[in-house]
């Protein structure tokens, strides 16, 4: 029980300069639709299309759909970002103080939230791995060209 207690205290702390990748992403998504509401604005306005949606005309032109497509994307950027600035409103920042995690081991860490939270049940924590590092061992997506050559030669 003393080990238990000990590795728990022993797992790093967060750094106080730690930015939340929450409403960082929001931000991002803020300046990513409101870029995509720009360049569908722009591209009528520069290429001077002729604002005909009649498909059986003479002066139809297909590409003013383009800027539609435009601002579909940003209107999907919109909608995520204002449900990330939900989340961060809802949630604060939020870290995972863990230590580290080692194959067929158990994984123990704590989930650190600014805001009081009140649940309704079980939480459901879900990792992914968003980086990779691989230090030393063979390569997996190595050529026979790549691998050395081993046995005197």
């Amino acid at each position: 029980m003393t080990s238990r207690r000990s590795r728990r205290q022993t797992m790093a702390q967060p750094s106080a300069s730690a930015v939340d990748a929450n409403a960082a992403n929001a931000f991002s998504g803020y300046l990513f639709a409101g870029a995509m509401a720009l360049i569908s604005v722009l591209i009528p306005w520069y290429f001077e299309f002729p604002l005909n949606f009649d498909v059986t005309d003479r002066e139809f032109n297909p590409l003013v759909f383009v800027p539609v497509v435009f601002a579909l994307i940003g209107l999907y950027s919109l909608l995520q970002a204002i449900r990330d600035t939900l989340r961060v409103r809802k949630f604060g920042a939020t870290t995972l103080v863990a230590g580290t995690a080692k194959p067929g081991q158990i994984f123990e860490g704590v989930l650190r939230s600014s805001r009081d939270l009140t649940p309704d049940g079980d939480y459901t924590v879900l990792l992914r791995c968003i980086r990779t590092y691989r230090v030393g061992g063979p390569n997996p997506h190595a050529t026979a060209a790549d691998k050395p050559i081993y046995g005197g030669r």
